[in-house]
Formats: C-alpha cells, sequence, structure tokens
C-alpha cells in the first residue's frame, strides 16, 4: 500500500491480513467488520507517520 511518495515497510503484513480475510467467509457483516480493522490499522500508521515528521521539524 503506497501513500504518496511513502511506502510501508509492513507491505506484507497488509497483504497477508488481505488474503486471510477474503479466504474466510464472505458474510456482509463480516465483511464489513474486516474493512473496519484494516481502516484502524491504515490510520494507525498514519497517526505514526505524522507524529514521526513532527518530531523531526
Amino acid at each position: 500500500m503506497e501513500l504518496g511518495i511513502i511506502e510501508f515497510d509492513n507491505d506484507k503484513r497488509y497483504h497477508i491480513i488481505l488474503s486471510y480475510f477474503l479466504c474466510t467467509e464472505s458474510r456482509a457483516s463480516t465483511l464489513v467488520f474486516h474493512i473496519l480493522i484494516l481502516l484502524c490499522l491504515f490510520l494507525f500508521q498514519i497517526l505514526i507517520l505524522t507524529s514521526f515528521f513532527f518530531i523531526i521539524f
């Protein structure tokens, strides 16, 4: 997953999570739950990234 120029180191973790979710049952409720988990991970990573930039500048 790329965000502009920055490419996250734990790219493989995202792929593992996505493939795991795709292998599980694809009911609407579970799918929404998985998407929420992915969104939380992504937002947490953006939070770490922004705090890192604030430390530098």
